[in-house]
């Protein structure tokens, strides 16, 4: 999984702006690109279910507001039929990027430890996977698991809480909102760490344009929505219902 490109890029949530997030159509979505990652969030259902879900309280299709937890892995599928467990995840990705994974404050992270074992005892790397959260306590529970995974420091705003959060857990890597991003930050901190940034829902149309031009102030990678911003290869047909749905290239850098 080298890297060639002078930015790595993440799929977020898949590809939640070429098809719905968190399912296996945008993890598809995602590799079609060419991505180096994919972040995925990772949630428990009432009967302990590992499954893909961003939203503590998602809304379903047919416009309900929900609790995850209140509802077993079956009754979740009535709400979203496309819901990908983890468990299916791995399966799906097949190795052929890695997998950035983001763990949520009050979800108990053993049930999905459990799953990652298993596949780490079956001919999956740790160097395959990353651990990302925006919660220090989460972060320092996964460290104390020793499995030799990377943590990703995960931070809304603050740029001096992100660095002393990554290094108390000697952490190399950090991942911030772009808003909150500058070049100067970006060249200074990128002398320790590899910096990522990652897409704010207002930003999303120019989400791509920034990014390309702090690559060369040391930005180490992307997390982003619209893979095709970034990478050149197009795939024939992305997700049947999405093609048309895919933002044109944009001339400006």
């Amino acid at each position: 999984m080298k890297n060639t490109r002078q930015l790595v890029v993440v799929g977020h949530r898949g590809a939640k702006g070429l098809a719905l997030e968190n399912t296996a159509a945008s993890m598809e979505a995602a590799l079609a690109y060419g991505v180096d990652q994919v972040e995925v969030d990772l949630r428990m259902s009432k009967d302990g279910v590992v499954v893909l879900l961003h939203d503590r309280h998602p809304v379903a299709r047919n416009g309900d507001l929900i609790h995850a937890h209140d509802y077993t892995y079956k009754e979740l599928l009535g709400y979203f039929p496309d819901l990908l467990t983890f468990d299916e995840l791995l399966p799906l990705i097949n190795h052929r990027c890695r997998i950035m994974l983001e763990f949520k404050e009050f979800e108990a992270v053993e049930p999905s430890l459990v799953i990652l074992r298993k596949y780490l005892t079956n001919g999956w790397k740790p160097s395959e996977f990353m651990f990302a959260s925006f919660h220090l306590n989460v972060l320092q529970a996964l460290k104390q698991q020793q499995l030799g995974i990377d943590l990703v420091v995960l931070e809304s705003w603050s740029s001096v809480r992100a660095v002393a959060r990554a290094r108390l857990l000697n952490a190399e890597y950090l991942s911030m909102d772009q808003r909150f991003l500058w070049w100067g930050y970006i060249w200074l901190v990128s002398r320790r760490y590899k910096l990522f940034c990652y897409p704010h829902h207002k930003l999303l149309h120019i989400d791509h344009v920034k990014p390309k031009r702090w690559a060369k102030y040391g930005l180490f990678g992307v997390i982003t929505d619209y893979p095709n911003f970034f990478l050149a290869k197009r795939p024939s047909g992305i997700v049947e219902g999405h093609e048309s749905d895919i933002p044109s290239q944009p001339t400006a850098e």
